[in-house]
């Protein structure tokens, strides 16, 4: 557990594949939180919570493309996936969750 986020930090691109709109893994978030590049498939969770992000793609031919690119050194677009980020990574603040927690449960403490 402590290497894996030198290891998140150390990649040109981590590609989510999953395509589930209503679940999600935790892998994808925790490479975001270290400021890794994340590819994630649209109409995935990851891109409903925050749709039109620059690591969003349209399917895996284009995943394997923007991978390909990040590999081989774009810094320009992996400075704008990673700056993308906080954009997903906001919907996990610790204050939003309880905020929609205290809204279901009535402001009850």
């Amino acid at each position: 557990d402590g290497e894996l986020p030198g290891l998140y930090a150390a990649c040109r691109v981590f590609s989510y594949t999953s395509p589930e709109p209503r679940h999600l893994h935790y892998s994808p978030l925790e490479a975001l939180t270290v400021g890794a590049p994340v590819l994630y498939l649209r109409g995935s969770l990851l891109d409903r919570l925050a749709p039109g992000l620059p690591g969003g793609c349209a399917d895996l031919a284009e995943m394997r493309a923007k991978a390909g690119a990040l590999i081989a050194g774009d810094a320009a677009l992996s400075a704008d996936i990673r700056g993308a980020g906080p954009a997903i990574l906001s919907h996990f603040h610790p204050d939003r969750a309880r905020a929609a927690w205290a809204e279901l449960l009535g402001g009850a403490s």
